[in-house]
């Protein structure tokens, strides 16, 4: 007994040790990438993966007839130490990782235009998961000379230097991969539109998207930005979207009240676009004829009701303002409360 439960242990260990998920095109996208200073790139997961789950990276070139080349470029395994999920971001520097381990000869980019490819298989036989791809190869150089080899397509065509690479059939530009260039100058002379360092403009939470709009907006380049000269700091943070201030869908109307009285709850909608929370107070513009003391608001988001009492003795036009504020922003409506004086009302003020 003891024998056999033995050696079912020893069988399956290798199993639990290296359970992994078998990915796809698309299940990760790169969000940032460095050539100046420490060479450094990193990925978003769009599916959730298990313990053990090992991507391949490099940045070698690939010729669709014929695979990988460049015997001088390298690779580096990466491998999850615990279950991950949707939008979790790994940041892979040298052979280390801000999350899971690395293993391999870290990846060396070029500041000549370079790519990095991720992928499971083996290098004879890759199943390719995502690229990114920022050489840029001008059919001749000089201003005079826009004419570009490489494109969305089928980026460089051609892989006859480290730098250059095709787009594998397997993966699609803007949705799988991505290439990051810069047009917006002349050709340059024994150069080219190539950006150093590349990082993706994370705006939106990344747990908020499915998976089709991560892939559809990482690999956007309209949604990268670009910098010749130093390294971003990677993996990208997510950028605080401006807060909108909230707005009066529906504001009181003016009010005309007796002597003594009261307007009773009247209506007003609030809208926040971020619905945060709201503290909603309201003043008087003549506390003589109305004191902030008889304003009363009620209700909750974005229904609200206000109601304004009157005590005294006098008369006159006071303007409630109501001020709703959502902790960052805030914005005010007004209408305007009139009481009219006894002899207005048809009353007889008699004084013993």
């Amino acid at each position: 007994m003891y024998k056999y439960s033995y050696l079912l242990c020893v069988f399956l260990i290798p199993f639990i040790a290296y359970s992994q998920s078998t990915l796809t095109a698309g299940d990760i996208a790169f969000t940032g990438y460095t050539s100046d200073g420490t060479d450094q790139f990193s990925f978003v997961l769009t599916v959730n993966i298990s313990s053990g789950t090992q991507i391949r990276f490099t940045d070698k070139g690939y010729l669709d007839a014929s695979g990988f080349v460049s015997s001088s470029e390298t690779e580096v395994v990466w491998t999850a130490l615990s279950a991950m999920s949707k939008g979790d971001q790994v940041l892979i520097t040298g052979n280390s990782a801000s999350a899971g381990s690395v293993s391999g000869t870290a990846l060396s980019f070029s500041s000549g235009g370079d790519q990095v490819f991720a992928y499971q298989g083996s290098q004879v036989s890759p199943s390719f998961i995502a690229g990114l791809h920022n050489n840029v190869e001008p059919s001749g150089y000089g201003s005079s000379d826009p004419t570009l080899n490489t494109t969305t397509s089928n980026w460089d065509g051609s892989a006859n230097t480290s730098d250059e690479s095709m787009l594998p059939n397997s993966l699609t530009n803007g949705s799988t991969a991505v290439w990051t260039y810069d047009l917006s100058g002349t050709v340059k002379s024994g150069g080219d539109w190539e950006i150093d360092n590349v990082r993706y403009i994370y705006s939106t939470s990344f747990s908020s998207m499915t998976r089709a709009e991560i892939l559809a907006s990482v690999n956007d380049r309209a949604n990268w930005e670009l910098n010749d000269v130093s390294g971003f700091s990677l993996p990208p943070t997510l950028i605080a979207s401006a807060n909108t201030a909230p707005t009066f869908t529906v504001t009181p109307p003016n009010q005309t009240i007796c002597y003594q009285d009261n307007t009773g709850n009247i209506g007003f909608i609030l809208n926040d676009p971020e619905t945060d929370p709201l503290t909603v107070t309201a003043t008087s513009s003549n506390t003589s004829l109305i004191p902030n003391g008889n304003i009363s608001v009620g209700g909750s988001y974005p229904n609200y009701t206000i109601s304004v009492n009157h005590s005294g003795t006098n008369s006159g036009t006071a303007t409630i303002t109501i001020n709703a504020d959502d902790g960052t922003d805030n914005t005010d409506g007004t209408f305007d409360v009139t009481v009219r004086s006894p002899l207005e009302a048809g009353t007889v003020q008699v004084t013993p």
